[in-house]
């Protein structure tokens, strides 16, 4: 599955109309637009007919996915090549030449007109991020009617609003793979819907838990002022960039929409658990074993609270079986 970055319409005098850019620390959308309109530009000087020919750069660690249009195009950053997201892209390009004609005519300048078409980003783009730990439901449906393959049908009828798509796979008796492609076939459509961060949701919300009971217990022990400043040091050391204190006090994930695009469920889990490793180092010096102790509790709570979920999702690790 290709991880998506970023992406960005641009009109052919090279000012960015619309982007969508999950890894701004890593992709300077100022840059970006200069970049490609001067790379398209190099290309209309040596050879005009070849404008449209230019589909794909490989820059710094990315694949650039390119697609004109005729008042504009559009460039989506991934990690991989996939044909999917081309077709995507695509749409995302022919989509925005049709709503906003009109006003590309005589634009002014203002890229608030702009603003709503990040729901029909989002919406296309989803068909990218979909993955075995969704749980698709059914869609409002196209606007006409349309007649549907038996091949499709057999997924959508086990569409239950409870079921991941590994779960359908499995009921329907498919492989794994077949049923995200035509899942990714009904999404398209409008048959389903899927929330792309609900997985994530849950991953976060039961390590959340599981941080904030192991906050609570330290401080039984040591007192707030001391553990907070284990806990800083536990951030410090552990650099995953996520966590942060929110106003209730506790350690929450930040923007865990823009995480739920970045990273699957089990990458998450695997980020935010060894936050707790960190943390029981900084308590070891001075509670001994009773920091593993503790730590292990909070891990035995967590399984017994949120182990089928975090399974389900995908998310489940070694000490899942070990515990």
């Amino acid at each position: 599955m290709a991880r998506l970055h970023a992406m960005f319409i641009v009109d052919r005098d090279g000012l960015t109309l619309f982007s969508w850019n999950l890894t701004p620390e890593r992709i300077n959308s100022d840059l970006v637009t200069s970049f490609l309109t001067a790379v398209r530009s190099l290309v209309k000087e040596i050879s005009p007919e070849e404008e449209k020919g230019l589909r794909s750069i490989e820059a710094h660690g990315f694949t650039i996915l390119l697609e004109a249009g005729e008042k504009v195009f559009g460039a989506l950053f991934l990690d991989q090549e996939d044909p999917i997201a081309r077709e995507c892209l695509r749409a995302m390009v022919r989509e925005f030449e049709r709503r906003y004609s009109s006003i590309l005519e005589a634009w002014d300048g203002d890229v608030s007109v702009f603003e709503p078409f990040e729901k029909v980003c989002s919406r296309i783009l989803s068909v990218i991020a979909l993955g075995p730990y969704h749980v698709p439901r059914f869609g409002k449906g196209p606007d006409e009617q349309v007649v549907l393959p038996r091949s499709l049908w057999l997924v959508l009828r086990f569409v239950d609003g409870r079921r991941t798509i590994a779960e359908i796979a499995e009921a329907a008796g498919l492989s794994v793979d077949e049923a995200v492609e035509r899942l990714k076939m009904l999404l398209d459509m409008g048959l389903v819907d899927v929330d792309l961060a609900e997985p994530m949701r849950a991953v976060v919300e039961a390590y959340e838990e599981a941080i904030g009971a192991y906050e609570e217990a330290l401080e039984k022990l040591l007192g707030r002022k001391l553990v907070d400043k284990l806990v800083a040091s536990a951030l410090k050391e552990w650099e995953g960039g996520w966590l942060k204190r929110g106003i209730d006090g506790r350690l929450h994930v930040q923007d865990v929409e823009r995480m739920s695009w970045l990273h699957v469920p089990k990458e998450a889990a695997d980020m935010l658990e060894p936050f707790l490793d960190k943390l029981c180092q900084e308590a070891r010096p001075i509670l001994g074993e009773l920091a593993d102790a503790v730590k292990n509790k909070v891990l035995d709570d967590l399984m017994a609270r949120h182990g089928e979920a975090l399974t389900r999702f995908g998310a489940g690790g070694y000490w899942w079986i070990t515990s």
